[in-house]
Formats: structure tokens, sequence, C-alpha cells
């Protein structure tokens, strides 16, 4: 599995000017480096594979949340769809697409069950149809694991996008 590492002496390695003695010096930032770029191809692999970097999840209902609904994970970068699960109030067939609509819009998609995304949470519309309790699946996009010294595996879900790019 490629670590950090394997990712900083390629890109050194290609360098005539690179000194090995730097890398140990600059380990940290150049660590956050990678992050960061590993979160920004993340960005762009979800675009055009979401598959490849998804990850469904069951979320329940959260009352006492402000705002109160749905809370997501802070490890997901975007919701690409939200279903009803069988246990979603009204009671809806799970599977069923809700819609996610913007705050200042929350009559866009009626009839369609839909939710708003507000501060990490998808909140009930509060209009005929929308899911007010319950559970929701959510398909989302997750960030990628990430490294805190170079010797750290990156992301896996990663290393196969960036063998094939690497191949090219």
């Amino acid at each position: 599995m490629a670590t950090v590492a394997d990712i900083l002496e390629g890109a050194l390695s290609v360098d005539a000017a690179s000194r090995a003695d730097v890398l140990t010096v600059e380990e940290p930032e150049l660590v956050r480096v990678v992050n960061r770029l590993l979160a920004k191809y993340f960005l762009l692999g979800m675009k055009r594979n979401p598959a490849a970097f998804g990850t469904s999840l069951s979320v329940n209902y959260d009352g006492t949340s402000n705002p109160a609904g749905w809370p997501l994970p802070t490890t997901l970068f975007q919701v690409v769809r939200v279903e009803g699960d069988g246990n979603t109030l009204p009671v809806m067939a799970a599977g069923t697409e809700i819609g996610v609509t913007r705050i200042d819009d929350k009559a866009a998609l009626q009839p369609q069950p839909a939710v708003c995304f507000w501060s990490r949470t998808l909140i009930p519309n509060g209009l005929t149809g929308d899911p007010t309790g319950g559970k929701l699946t959510v398909l989302a996009v997750s960030m990628p694991t990430q490294a805190t010294v170079s010797g750290d595996p990156i992301d896996p879900r990663s290393r196969r996008e960036l063998q094939r790019v690497a191949a090219r």
C-alpha cells in the first residue's frame, strides 16, 4: 500500500534540485500538502465516479440537535442522494428518493418529498409529504483518511485511482 512518503519521494525525485535532508525538516507541511491534494482529488473523482468514492449510511432523526433533523458526520464531502429507508416518517418505501432543496426555496420540489441542508444537517421542510422523523439513507462522498506522518498509508480508495493515473 502506498504511503504519503511514497508520493513525496516520487514528486521530489523528478526535481534535480531536491534534497532528501529537507524532506524530514518539512515533513509536517508536506503531509498537509498531500492531504489537501488528496481532498481535491476526491472532489474531482467524486464528480466523475461517485461510486468509487462514495459511502452509504443510515442517519437517525435527532430532535434535540440544533437545528433538529438528521445530522451528518463531519467526514462527508457532499451528499449525492437521500432516500427513505422504510423507517422514515411519514412512512415511505425504502429507496424512495428524497430531494434536497435550498433553505430559501423549500417548496421547489413539491410534490416530491424533500429536506433542506443546513449546518451539516438535513432538516425537514415542513411541507406535506416531506419526511418528519425516523431514518434516512444518505449516499454521499466521504473525505479521504487524513495522514499525520509521512509513513501513514494513503486512503485505499485513492491508491487504485492514483496508480491508474500514474500508468498513463
